[in-house]
């Protein structure tokens, strides 16, 4: 046996590809497995690659099992190529270059379910041999983002295939029939949003969508602005707006309103080892989206006659205790509870007295909120429970005349805001009309921005030549 012989004193040829290398490369490739291969390596030969799917895979007996699941199972009919091969003497390493041809059309553990997309791959082996004329070492070069990609499949760039058809399953309305191929059988749900409070499981969501979907808002549709995959925690997030119009009734919710909605939202997925989806939580301002299309909450208990919804939060003196408070006692009869905004505003207050409400009889340091969402703090008020009347009594109060009005001194619009008790409500607020001044005078270090009104920034003596009811 001369090469047996001429490997032990390294006298191989430049050119001469050892015999066990080739036969391994070949088996390896075609999906023999550790049956076939282990006949041309070390029983104990070592295995690495600086790639997402073979991280784990520390000896050649794994991955030749690994090599088999692929060629064989997961992609029946695959087919590869040797485009190039040489061997080093003297460092005993012989190099192949090859490429890897098939289409993901087999069920295989621990991969995503078919996605019958085809990959084109290229990659290199280095092998060492060791005196005996086996191989005990490979290292594999190879792009498996790269690849992954072709075929959908989870890598460190990419998100994984079950993750994305959940995703569009429930958006679309599909419903539990569908999702529930993509997620754990008990996968689980998690919001911090009114409408969704109780549902705790994926089955129950995607349930609930379904009827948002299908039943409530006939003809919806949804965009992905963005998903992205983190490998490190295994989660996938997935950026989307939704939008419909609520044109049918759906048990539990308000009669049709024939509004339109355009909401956004954040889903945060954690993927299980095995590809599928074990807990989803959604990111999502439930209040906002429910403004849009006039889903207000019904009347508190406690408050009799109180049209649904009609809620007046007030951040300045007009809270209990505060001047204008006792002249507003009838509009402000229904106390619901202490509140605070669920987005940021700037709520300016002068740092000296100052009050440019001509229907507020005192000169005291007038708090305006800016509409500006975003910018200042959450800003803490009171709620009350009005009703249609009470409301253009405050109208009358802040001045404001009509939506777009040119002499308003405030303008009246709905938002969110949530109570101390954990609910939240959609209350009118009044907001500057004209803020440019106000903002200046912020600039300028007169005024200061803050979360709360408080009482002695309240008290103040009647304007000079105040003719009306104090």
């Amino acid at each position: 046996h001369s090469a047996w012989a001429a490997a032990q004193v390294g006298w191989t040829p430049p050119n001469s590809m050892p015999a066990d290398a080739a036969h391994l490369f070949h088996a390896c490739e075609s999906g023999k497995g550790w049956e076939e291969c282990r006949h041309y390596c070390t029983h104990n030969a070592s295995f690495d690659a600086q790639a997402e799917p073979l991280k784990d895979i520390k000896t050649m007996h794994g991955y030749a099992e690994w090599m088999k699941g692929i060629a064989v199972v997961a992609m029946p009919g695959s087919s590869y190529e040797l485009n190039a091969h040489s061997f080093d003497p003297e460092t005993r390493t012989a190099t192949f270059f090859g490429t890897f041809r098939g289409t993901h059309t087999g069920h295989l553990d621990g991969f995503p379910a078919p996605t019958h997309k085809s990959m084109e791959t290229q990659y290199v082996y280095n092998m060492h041999v060791a005196p005996c004329g086996k191989v005990d070492r490979i290292t594999k070069v190879w792009h498996s983002a790269w690849a992954a990609a072709q075929v959908g499949w989870t890598s460190p760039m990419d998100v994984p295939s079950d993750a994305q058809q959940l995703f569009h399953a429930c958006e679309s309305g599909k419903g539990w029939h569908e999702v529930k191929h993509h997620c754990t059988r008990d996968a689980a749900f998690d919001a911090q949003a009114e409408p969704l409070k109780d549902i705790k499981t994926v089955h129950g969501y995607a349930e609930w969508m379904k009827g948002i979907a299908v039943v409530a808002m006939p003809g919806s549709h949804y965009v992905l602005n963005a998903q992205a995959f983190d490998p490190k925690t295994q989660t996938a997030t997935f950026f989307g707006t939704f939008h419909g119009i609520h044109s049918r009734y759906l048990e539990g919710f308000p009669e049709p309103t024939h509004k339109s909605m355009e909401t956004q939202y954040v889903y945060c997925m954690h993927v299980a080892p095995c590809g599928k989806v074990d807990r989803i939580t959604k990111v999502w301002h439930s209040a906002w989206a429910a403004a849009q299309v006039g889903w207000v909450r019904p009347a508190l208990q406690g408050s009799p006659g109180v049209h649904a919804g009609e809620y007046y939060f007030t951040y300045g003196s007009l809270k209990r205790g505060f001047p204008n408070h006792g002249k507003h006692e009838e509009e402000l009869s229904r106390f619901v509870g202490v509140a605070t905004t669920l987005e940021p505003y700037p709520l300016i207050v002068p740092k000296e007295p100052s009050c440019t409400n001509p229907n507020c009889p005192y000169l005291h340091r007038q708090p305006t909120l800016m509409d500006k969402a975003g910018l200042g703090y959450y800003v803490r008020g009171e709620v009350y429970a009005v009703k249609a009347d009470d409301v253009k009594e405050l109208d009358v109060l802040e001045g404001y005349h009509g939506k777009k009005h040119s002499d308003n001194v405030y303008f009246r619009r709905m938002i969110p805001v949530l109570l101390e008790s954990g609910e939240e409500v959609l209350a009118h607020c009044y907001f500057i009309a004209d803020h440019a001044e106000k903002w200046a005078e912020l600039q300028k270090g007169v005024a200061e921005c803050l979360p709360e009104y408080t009482s002695d920034m309240a008290v103040g003596e009647l304007k000079p030549g105040w003719s009306g009811p104090a």
